[in-house]
């Protein structure tokens, strides 16, 4: 019986079709052990998915750069000058590599990558000082603990973003 892969949440599980059973029910069994592995096209569709919801989440905290600059500007380092100004450069170069990421360009959409992940590197003492330190955001005080909790996900963010510009399989 020909099977179908169905795309889950970002996984894949491998299922065949419906199969009727001697009672006459309808069940879908598990290919335990079938050796099928996702198709390109299923890559390809994940990687699409993943690149729009990145391209969302980075234009829009890049625009908050711009909306609230004094939520990010709470959180620099004291040692790094000019403030406001990495705030604003920092947020359109979001925006920038948010657009970059749905372009029709493979190549720009890569480039693209490239350059959030280097951004998410250069920010990444802003994210340290804020756990070292206990930053409080608009007067929220998350303590340590939860700033800590997120330093971790960086290098995520930064292997999400440029896997989801990855050319072919």
């Amino acid at each position: 019986m020909p099977r179908t892969r169905r795309l889950v949440i970002g996984v894949y599980s491998n299922m065949r079709r419906p199969t009727t059973h001697r009672a006459g029910q309808e069940a879908l069994l598990p290919a335990p052990g079938s050796g099928d592995v996702p198709t390109p096209e299923q890559h390809t569709q994940a990687r699409d998915w993943s690149r729009r919801v990145l391209a969302a989440g980075f234009i829009g905290a890049g625009a908050l750069h711009f909306i609230v600059p004094g939520v990010y500007e709470a959180v620099m380092p004291p040692y790094l000058p000019l403030h406001r100004e990495l705030v604003l450069v920092s947020g359109l170069l979001e925006i920038l590599g948010g657009l970059g990421l749905v372009a029709p360009s493979p190549g720009v959409r890569r480039a693209a990558s490239w350059g959030l992940a280097v951004l998410l590197v250069l920010i990444f003492p802003a994210n340290i000082h804020m756990a070292v330190n206990e930053v409080q955001v608009a007067g929220v005080r998350t303590g340590s603990l939860g700033w800590w909790f997120r330093l971790p996900f960086q290098p995520l963010l930064i292997l999400w973003v440029l896997w989801s510009a990855r050319p072919g399989r």
